[in-house]
């Protein structure tokens, strides 16, 4: 009888790890070392109440069009609670102050320069 306790007993640890439900929140910390978490899926930046995925993508200088703005705020650390609301020219993964513009290639698409490199930030779907 033991044997089959100690049976049922794996095969409900075995379900208990195997329902185990992992988010794509990062952990992040403040200045005092408090831990918190970051709620956005992917990197972004918002422009006409639009989120923009940032993306690797290098585009030529030709391609790039008029200077729309720059970012204001880097909310990678300041949303703890996931009720920040964010405004246009917010982003998640670039600094404050980065050059962002309009593309010559698409609507669907914005761009944004990162070391003296273009690249591309694709309209979120």
């Amino acid at each position: 009888m033991k044997r089959k306790n100690f049976i049922y007993l794996i095969l409900f640890l075995l379900i208990l790890v195997g329902c185990n439900h992992q988010t794509s929140e990062e952990t992040t910390f403040d200045e005092e070392g408090n831990a918190g978490t970051t709620s956005w899926a992917f990197k972004f930046v918002k422009y006409n109440d639009i989120s923009y995925e940032l993306t690797n993508i290098e585009v030529n200088e030709s391609n790039v069009g008029e200077k729309i703005g720059e970012v204001k705020r880097d909310l990678t650390d300041l949303d703890t609670t996931g009720k920040l609301n964010e405004v246009d020219f917010d982003a998640a993964g670039l600094p404050e102050g980065t050059p962002l513009y309009k593309s010559k290639e698409s609507k669907d698409t914005i761009i944004y320069k990162e070391n003296n490199t273009y690249f591309i930030a694709k309209k979120h779907s």
